[in-house]
């Protein structure tokens, strides 16, 4: 996903999706940052949790590479880092940005992990704890993200590392399975909808509490 990283491949490989669709990663870490330098946007980096997760020798090897992700997006160039994290900074330079990007606030631990987490919720639950560990050994000052689904496994995950998480993910994807569309009590045609009248019917905002911050109430929400 980054060009010239040392030990790495001169070109971006073809990725091969669960469909078959492939795609060339011409839109990579740098490509992403830098749009949302450009845009203003905040960005969060997702982590590759299921190499760790399901990795028969543990998440040590995926939780270091996690930990290389963060040193190239935050690390100062200056920063002493043990020598396992090194290659993480030292491909910072040859991508013709500065400095390292140091925008990155927050890192999330895998995404929807329910679709592979097959394992003991006491082994996945470690996982996550060896890489939250690994990348704050870089940026202690980052927020961690985790999967708040399935709600017993998002209880087990805060019972055991607590306020070292930021904040859980719960995706809440709605509505499904339209079989009619209306305006008031009368019935529409989609094709008589404009892009506006989609994007305000169809977009959906989670509850916001009263600290101003999203949250999720019923059974999805991980609870104290």
């Amino acid at each position: 996903m980054i060009d010239q990283a040392p030990g790495g491949l001169a070109k971006r490989p073809l990725t091969t999706g669960h469909t078959g669709n492939q795609s060339p990663n011409y839109f990579g870490y740098d490509e992403f940052l830098r749009l949302c330098q450009e845009l203003k946007m905040e960005p969060i980096v997702v982590v590759n949790f299921r190499d760790g997760l399901l990795a028969a020798d543990g998440p040590g090897r995926a939780a270091r590479h996690a930990a290389q992700l963060a040193a190239y997006c935050n690390a100062r160039v200056d920063a002493e880092l043990p020598q396992d994290l090194a290659p993480g900074r030292a491909c910072v330079r040859p991508t013709g940005h500065p400095r390292p990007y140091g925008v990155v606030k927050y890192f999330q631990i895998g995404n929807e992990t329910w679709a592979y987490s097959n394992k003991p919720a006491r082994s996945s639950t470690c996982s996550r704890g060896a890489f939250l560990d690994a990348i704050r050994r870089i940026d202690s000052t980052v927020g961690v993200i985790v999967d708040g689904q399935p709600p017993e496994l998002a209880r087990r995950v805060q019972g055991r590392l607590g306020d070292r998480i930021s904040c859980f993910a719960v995706h809440h994807s709605q509505p499904w399975q339209i079989r009619e569309i209306r305006r008031g009590d009368t019935p529409v045609d989609a094709a008589d909808l404009s892009e506006a009248d989609i994007w305000y019917a169809w977009v959906t905002l989670p509850q916001v509490g009263a600290d101003g911050q999203s949250c999720c109430s019923g059974q999805t929400q991980p609870g104290p």
